[in-house]
C-alpha cells in the first residue's frame, strides 16, 4: 500500500506491505490476521517512492513533467549547472534529505557549488517558474 504525507508545501512518499495469515488459537479457531511486513519511507521531499522501492532511483518513469531541468558535469567535484526553461530555484539535497545547497535566479541556467560538501550522492530538486518541481541525481566526486 502507497503512502503520501503533506507537509507543508511538499509531500513525502513510502510504502507499506502488509501480510495476512490464518492464524491457529489455542481453543482451535482460525483466526485471519494481518500483520506489519516490510515498509520504506522516503525523506526526500517530492520524491516519489513507490511499493517495493527500496533504492531512491529504481523504476522512476521520466516524462515531460517530471524532468525538465538538465544537470552537467555529472558526476562533478564543485560547480554543477542546471539548465532548463523558467528556472526559478534549486536546493541540493544529501541522502537524509537534508537541505545542504541553494541557488535562485530566473531564467535557463542555475549554478550551484558544491565543491565544499563531502563525497558522495546528491539530490539536487529544481523548481520553474509554474511551480512543477524534479528531482535529479548528482554525484560528488
Amino acid at each position: 500500500m502507497g503512502t503520501r504525507k503533506k507537509v507543508e508545501d511538499s509531500y513525502y512518499y513510502g510504502w507499506i506491505e502488509f501480510k495476512s495469515y490464518w492464524w491457529f488459537r489455542y481453543n482451535g479457531i482460525w483466526v485471519p490476521t494481518v500483520i506489519l511486513y516490510k515498509t520504506a519511507f522516503c525523506t526526500i521531499p517530492d520524491y516519489p517512492l513507490m511499493a517495493g522501492q527500496t533504492s531512491l532511483d529504481w523504476g522512476l518513469e521520466d516524462t515531460e513533467a517530471t524532468v525538465f531541468a538538465t544537470i552537467h558535469p555529472n558526476p562533478t567535484t564543485g560547480l554543477v549547472t542546471i539548465t532548463g526553461k523558467n528556472l526559478k530555484d534549486a536546493e541540493v539535497l544529501n541522502t537524509l534529505g537534508q537541505q545542504v545547497a541553494t541557488a535562485q535566479g530566473k531564467g535557463e541556467t542555475l549554478q550551484i557549488n558544491i565543491a565544499n560538501l563531502p563525497t558522495g550522492i546528491y539530490f539536487v530538486r529544481v523548481m520553474d517558474e509554474e511551480g512543477r518541481k524534479c528531482i535529479r541525481k548528482v554525484v560528488k566526486e
